[in-house]
């Protein structure tokens, strides 16, 4: 993880963009060195970074070499429980309405 730092993610990433673009806050956390970076979708209105999930399941199957579930698990268990305790610039991790079974 990062925060606010851009040194270890290319000089052509979203990530650098959106913070040199300023919008993104000063210190907003995202996964460092280009994990999940497919996986932005947008900035809040605060300046954090926003993930959509099945995006971040994806990325983990395709580069780790698992199952759907085992990505599910991963990006669900490991992932978005480790993200609030990033403090207050977090990075928002969001579920689309479609893919959701309601």
């Amino acid at each position: 993880m990062q925060s606010g730092n851009s040194e270890n993610v290319d000089s052509e990433s979203i990530v650098d963009k959106l913070i040199d673009y300023e919008l993104v806050s000063e210190g907003a956390a995202y996964f460092s060195n280009g994990e999940y970076e497919s996986a932005i979708v947008g900035v809040t209105d605060d300046g954090c970074f926003v993930y959509d999930f099945w995006k971040m399941v994806e990325y983990t199957m395709e580069n780790s070499n698992c199952s759907s579930e085992q990505a599910y698990d991963h990006v669900a268990s490991s992932i978005c429980n480790f993200v609030p305790g990033m403090g207050d610039k977090h990075p928002v991790i969001f579920y689309r309405l479609e893919d959701l079974a309601l």
